[in-house]
């Protein structure tokens, strides 16, 4: 998910179209990409580079 999506999201929830917890659910494993056969990580480099 990028800035620009995340941002829609939030605007959804701030204009009532979707509630907290769907939102929620849909960002819960933001920093992780399930492709089916791996989980990739996409926040490691944050972390790392906070260090």
């Amino acid at each position: 998910m990028n800035k620009a999506e995340i941002s829609k999201l939030l605007q959804r929830v701030k204009d009532n179209e979707i509630e907290v917890e769907t939102a929620m659910g849909i960002i819960e494993d933001l920093p992780y990409k399930e492709m089916g056969f791996a989980k990739i990580d996409n926040h490691h480099a944050s972390i790392i580079n906070k260090l």
